[in-house]
């Protein structure tokens, strides 16, 4: 295990017409949802700082808590394109949603744990999302152990059970994990061999036929957030706290990673978690790149 999971993420340029602005359909809106984690930072920060507004891009972004509400959305069309990880995606391709992945995210997760000398233990009780990428990390973080893995979905319901003694640990996206700090919690850094991020930003395969040039520009205005934050850690910091409805007393104690543009996860990588799921999900997964990764928005 060589890196903690900071991992990277890329971005795109967009169609420019004329040399100058980029193109904007009229009245074309784009609708994201996101999960409560540091890897929204650059579509938030675009946002707030006017970067969409810059490109004549109308952006509107969704919080959602619990991710299988998240994915009923994606795929009921309501909203355009998602955070979301590899290892549900592969699922809702393989079950025949037609979405594709534009971009690996920059992510940081972390072991939250109420007793941190528990992590010495040889049996665990773990809270996690059962098709996520939770599941995937706490394998990797407590590779060795005797885990006694609990299905929850509700990332607060997760640290619920952490903090009442229920369960031992838990995998929790930066910043909600810092918030569990303030309820007495303790995090870890969670250590892996991967070169990629196994969260990334997917589009439905009806928003990139129909609102194309909207999803260029937004690649180009991703870009340039990652740009800007590299210069304003204090900005990205606060926007979280304020965006994402957290106690500003962890704002400080945010673990951020490093903000990379656009590019998309490699078929090795694809291959590897679809391996992993097949042993551990007991799930057959055909990873047929070219049908989960769409890699136009980053040339």
């Amino acid at each position: 295990m060589k890196k903690t999971v900071i991992l990277g993420v890329v971005v795109v340029f967009a169609i420019v017409l004329g040399g100058c602005s980029a193109k904007k359909p009229d009245n074309v809106v784009l609708n994201l949802g996101m999960m409560p984690a540091v890897d929204a930072a650059p579509i938030l920060y675009a946002q707030e700082k006017g970067i969409f507004d810059g490109l004549n891009l109308e952006v509107n972004v969704d919080i959602y808590q619990n991710a299988m509400e998240r994915q009923s959305a994606l795929q009921s069309h309501q909203i355009d394109g998602a955070l979301t990880d590899v290892i549900a995606l592969m699922q809702n391709v393989n079950a025949g949603f037609d979405m594709k992945i534009t971009m690996s995210t920059d992510t940081s997760f972390l072991l939250l744990a109420k007793d941190p000398n528990r992590l010495d233990a040889e049996h665990l009780k773990a809270a996690l999302m059962e098709v996520s990428v939770t599941n995937y990390l706490t394998d990797q973080a407590l590779a060795g152990k005797s885990v006694e893995k609990i299905y929850i979905n509700d990332i607060p319901a997760r640290l619920e059970m952490i903090g009442s003694g229920n369960v031992d640990v838990a995998v929790i996206p930066e910043p909600v994990a810092s918030m569990g700090v303030l309820n007495g919690l303790t995090k870890t850094a969670i250590k892996v061999n991967d070169s990629f991020s196994p969260n990334v930003i997917v589009f439905t395969d009806k928003a990139i036929a129909e609102k194309h040039d909207a999803i260029q520009t937004f690649h180009q205005g991703y870009n340039q957030a990652v740009t800007a934050m590299a210069n304003d850690e204090a900005g990205v910091r606060s926007i979280l706290v304020n965006r994402l409805g957290l106690k500003p007393e962890i704002e400080q104690d945010i673990v951020l990673p490093q903000y990379q543009v656009i590019r998309v996860p490699s078929k090795e990588y694809l291959e590897k978690l679809a391996t992993w799921s097949q042993n551990v999900l007991n799930t057959i997964v055909t990873v047929d790149y070219d049908s989960m990764v769409d890699a136009q928005f980053v040339q």
